[in-house]
């Protein structure tokens, strides 16, 4: 990384007509609303803060917890239509120069998330309109129009029975823009040598001489989203959301890949494709009333990628023995598509002026079946801890035990809490906790061809150095230890509390508490735990000079046999 010194001149020539504010959903999973480093809060630029604050008493307000209130802006009014006096309306654009100048403008650690590429910029452009008789609305909202970090949104609906957003915005993330590369093929899924370099034996000076007359590379990935979502509120007590988006991720970035260990000079620095693709989609179904809430929600992710592993040819720079295997290509396997499916389900109650009730249950699954990758894609003879091992036995997917991943993980939770306030001084608390988490992945990594157990590693470039660590379990060879099977580490854990708490004086409180924790582990050496908690405590707060707190606790831990 360079250090260097950068001026950046902003364009003063904006003018506003007039100025609305940008119209945000938060409950909008994924999108937080419009922004960039230009302008983060995605409003008109040039918006003053309105000097009556947030209270006509004093314009600096604080939250209960003392934290200052930012002030809000000041809006400017809207104009009503001549021709339709039920509409109202207002419009704003913001545009100028933008300039940076210095000894290196495309620093990347300077345009890492922005473009502040000189050119003439078009800010902020957009407009509110609305009836104020039937209580419809429509906004539009564009900033840096036409350059890699603009955005933009359009909001319809009728105030408080439904609203539509669609929206998209675009983020740059610059990783580098000078950096070397000795591969062809960037932004691909199969990297070449450049510069007549011979993989698996190509010297120090040949690389050197390579890498001497590389052009500088850029890396950057660019995140754009799309997305459209609403409401409906039919009734008072029923409101129905829906909403689906889809990001697609381009772009190159760095990753570290490796042919043995890095004081081997094994270490190499190659350039990771990024073609991704997620679709995201939320759907939920929310009942209110003054006594009783619940909602249902659907959440599904869906991730795909287009590119399922990463080729490239070694340089070759490896210190192996004389006449040792070295490999001439690598393998590495990219991040899988996959999905991943939630319902949820949640309930609050007020039973009655003293009982509380609350719950929720949520089950989800995450799925994963991607085409496996063969251990290697090389030829050659590598030494084993029992004998030699030929990989043509190992470089295609006939060294598999199956074809594909079917892996999958089922996540079930509990919640529920009963509270009950049987006087102003005397409370009591009560809740349950299950987190249930089941692994349904089991491969095992064997090979039908030869009989053998286990996955070369790393393309065999560990196996000149020791030949214990070729990958491959050879039962003639003692001391020969090899994972040959995924762990599915899966576990129920099941929490119940139990609270008091009274109000001795006005500024001292009693709490006792019992909590009871149960494990249980599958593939663990110790299967299940049993934690059983008392707690004693008594707290006194709210003096001048201080506060005080005393508790004791007790908790006998038990488990299973150790096996």
């Amino acid at each position: 990384m360079k250090r260097t010194v950068l001026i950046v001149l902003s364009g003063a020539a904006a003018f506003a007509l007039t100025a609305a504010q940008a119209a945000t959903d938060t409950g909008v999973l994924g999108y937080g609303g419009p922004g960039n480093e230009l302008n983060p809060n995605g409003q008109a630029l040039d918006l003053l803060r309105d000097p009556s604050g947030l209270s006509l008493l004093d314009d600096i307000t604080r939250t209960p917890t003392g934290l200052l209130y930012p002030l809000p802006y000041a809006y400017p009014d809207m104009t009503q239509s001549k021709g339709d006096p039920d509409i109202w309306s207002t419009g704003w654009i913001e545009g100028g120069v933008l300039g940076s100048w210095g000894p290196n403008t495309r620093s990347a650690m300077f345009n890492e998330y922005g473009d502040w590429s000189t050119d003439p910029l078009l800010a902020s452009l957009g407009f509110r309109m609305e009836n104020r008789k039937t209580a419809w609305f429509l906004t539009g909202l564009a900033e840096n129009i036409g350059r890699s970090d603009q955005y933009y949104q359009m909001k319809t609906g009728r105030y408080g029975e439904y609203n539509f957003t669609l929206f998209f915005d675009s983020v740059p993330h610059v990783y580098s823009t000078e950096a070397k590369s000795l591969y062809t093929g960037v932004g691909t899924d199969n990297l070449t040598l450049r510069g007549g370099l011979v993989p698996g034996a190509s010297t120090p000076a040949q690389v050197n001489a390579v890498l001497a007359t590389a052009p500088p590379t850029e890396l950057q990935v660019t995140r754009e989203k799309a997305g459209f979502s609403g409401s409906y509120t039919p009734w008072q007590t029923i409101e129905a959301f829906f909403q689906v988006s889809n990001e697609w991720r381009n772009g190159t970035q760095p990753i570290s890949a490796t042919f043995g260990y890095p004081f081997e000079n094994g270490a190499t620095q190659i350039i990771e494709p990024i073609h991704y693709r997620t679709l995201d989609l939320t759907t939920a179904l929310r009942y209110k009333e003054d006594d009783f809430q619940a909602n249902l929600t659907y959440t599904g992710s869906f991730f795909r990628n287009s590119d399922l592993s990463l080729t490239w040819q070694n340089p070759g720079l490896a210190q192996v023995p004389p006449g040792s295997y070295l490999p001439a290509e690598g393998l590495l396997s990219l991040p899988p598509s996959n999905e991943y499916n939630s319902l949820k389900g949640d309930v609050a109650a007020l039973l009655s002026p003293d009982l509380r009730f609350s719950a929720s249950l949520s089950y989800g699954m995450m799925r994963q079946d991607a085409s496996l990758l063969p251990p290697t894609i090389d030829t050659g003879i590598i030494p084993g801890a029992g004998g030699p091992i030929n990989l043509a036995d190992w470089n295609t997917t006939s060294a598999l035990s199956r074809l594909s991943a079917d892996a999958g993980i089922n996540l079930f939770n509990a919640f529920a809490q009963l509270q009950y306030f049987a006087s102003s001084d005397l409370s009591f608390d009560f809740e349950l906790r299950d987190h249930n988490e089941t692994n349904l992945t089991n491969y095992l990594a064997y090979n039908p061809q030869t009989g053998l157990y286990g996955y070369i590693a790393i393309d065999g470039g560990l196996a000149p150095f020791s030949p214990l660590l070729s990958g491959v379990y050879q039962p003639n060879a003692p001391g020969d230890v090899v994972q040959i099977r995924n762990m599915p580490f899966a576990n129920d854990n099941l929490e119940l509390t139990a609270r008091g708490s009274y109000r001795i004086a006005s500024h001292v409180k009693l709490d006792l508490s019992y909590i009871h924790n149960a494990v249980e582990h599958s593939v663990r050496e110790v299967p299940n735990g049993n934690d059983n908690r008392f707690r004693l405590q008594v707290a006194a707060n709210g003096f001048d000079r201080g506060s005080i707190r005393v508790s004791y606790e007790y908790g006998p831990l038990l488990g299973s046999d150790y096996t």
